[in-house]
């Protein structure tokens, strides 16, 4: 989400309260689990909406094993919240000081594949009373798609992670209208041509920006959208021009496009300085069109021509 909001603006939408997130036992996993006898703790107990918090007679308490030395649950909401706040029952019958040095961490992507959280909040030392149903407010605002409960300090091999019950309070985020969303990226593709001054100009006015494509993943959703839907010979203006010495291709931002597969073949080319008053100009600002072989590729074009174009924001946080 941090290297997201660098180059696209982000949509601020009205204030809205949380509810009650719905999570399924589908939606969870850990990094282990606890068995005794044949009976195992998994991760979806701590998602069934049981509260009896006696280990044994109830039968609704998770837990990691004792081998595990960096317990996790991890719950995959599905699409993109703010997290407001997460609501933990501690077990009752014995050993609710397992309950501490657990981070609550809200993640963009799949947790288990590295990159930096954000923290809603820590519970420490001591845990909570035992049996006790805690509300942990989260600060700032954490969004995402993941969440992970982390015990990041274990006393001793017994230390395990262990609650009865784990409900999220949060709000989820959706693009505008007649956008496409693609996780934290709300795109839109107009229905309408105009130069490129006017398009970037529009995208502004709707609280976005030309896109600025900078990832594969992101080309590769745009070329869908755009193969499913654009009609023969349409090209959409991007957020890419050489304007600023007309040779070097660069993003809005000032940044220097890089080459690579979705960006070529327009990095190998220059404008040409001109102070020409003539209708006829450079091809200084780039458009998404299609090659000869039906491939989306980018390319230059004059900049007062009129062109249909793509913009792109990113979820609209609530203020």
């Amino acid at each position: 989400m941090l290297l997201i909001s660098l180059f696209a603006i982000v949509l601020v939408a009205s204030e809205t309260h949380g509810a009650v997130i719905p999570v399924l036992g589908s939606q969870v996993s850990s990094s282990s689990v606890f068995t005794f006898g044949s009976t195992n703790y998994g991760p979806q107990l701590a998602v069934d909406g049981g509260l009896g918090t006696n280990f044994i007679t109830d039968m609704t308490t998770f837990a990691t094993a004792t081998t595990d030395t960096a317990p996790y649950m991890d719950i995959d909401l599905g699409s993109n919240f703010l997290l407001r706040s997460v609501t933990i029952t501690n077990r009752g019958d014995c050993c609710s000081e397992r309950l501490r040095n657990i981070r609550i961490e809200v993640h963009d992507n799949n947790p288990t594949l590295g990159g930096t959280p954000q923290v809603c909040t820590t519970i420490g030392s001591p845990a909570p009373a035992a049996g006790s149903t805690t509300t942990f407010s989260c600060s700032g605002t954490p969004i995402g798609r993941y969440i992970r409960l982390n015990k990041f300090t274990k006393a001793d091999a017994n230390d395990i992670l262990q609650l009865v019950e784990v409900v999220l309070d949060g709000v989820q985020l959706q693009c505008p209208c007649n956008h496409f969303q693609l996780d934290e990226n709300c795109f839109y593709f107009s229905g309408f041509q105009t130069t490129y001054a006017q398009a970037k100009e529009y995208c502004n006015i709707i609280g976005s920006d030309l896109a600025m494509i900078r990832t594969q993943a992101q080309s590769d959703f745009v070329n869908g959208v755009l193969g499913a839907n654009a009609q023969n010979g349409q090209e959409y203006w991007i957020g890419v021009t050489n304007l600023l010495d007309r040779v070097q291709w660069r993003y809005l931002l000032g940044d220097v496009v890089p080459l690579n597969s979705f960006t070529f073949p327009l990095v190998s080319g220059t404008g040409t300085c001109s102070s020409s008053t003539l209708t006829t100009h450079p091809e200084n600002c780039a458009a998404l069109g299609k090659n000869d072989a039906g491939q989306w590729v980018w390319d230059g074009e004059q900049c007062d021509s009129e062109e249909y174009f793509l913009c792109l924001g990113i979820l609209p946080i609530p203020t």
